[in-house]
């Protein structure tokens, strides 16, 4: 499961072997300024189980397990976008502008802690 705090105004994602080895990536940076939107989803499965329905899309790297887990980047309409979701954990999700991805979506065991801590920064709900 992926782990993440907030350090010198950026969000920090450090993902677990298993995650590192599916998605190509150890660990990744979002700085706090580049986040438009955040939220939890509570099941991230049930909303993302077919990536980004209503989008076309196109996984670019990454391991999939329907119902089970999604680790990966995608191609999607708006750009790109990086999955870290397992079967019933809750997730953080969130809209970026200006950078490497447009949305990222992370499982978290608790992600209360990070939403509280953001919104508490200014950064509201996606639009």
């Amino acid at each position: 499961m992926a782990q993440a705090r907030i350090e010198d105004g950026n969000l920090i994602v450090t993902m677990s072997i298993k995650e590192t080895a599916l998605s190509a990536r150890h660990e990744f940076t979002v700085p706090i300024d580049r986040i438009t939107g955040v939220e939890v989803i509570a099941d991230p499965m049930a909303q993302y189980g077919s990536p980004f329905s209503g989008e076309h899309t196109l996984k670019v790297v990454g391991g999939r397990i329907p119902g089970v887990l999604d680790v990966g980047t995608y191609r999607t309409d708006e750009g790109l976008a990086f999955l870290d979701i397992h079967r019933n954990q809750p997730a953080l999700a969130l809209t970026l502008t200006g950078g490497h991805y447009h949305r990222v979506v992370v499982g978290l065991a608790d992600p209360e802690p990070l939403l509280t801590e953001l919104r508490r920064q200014g950064i509201p709900a996606p639009a």
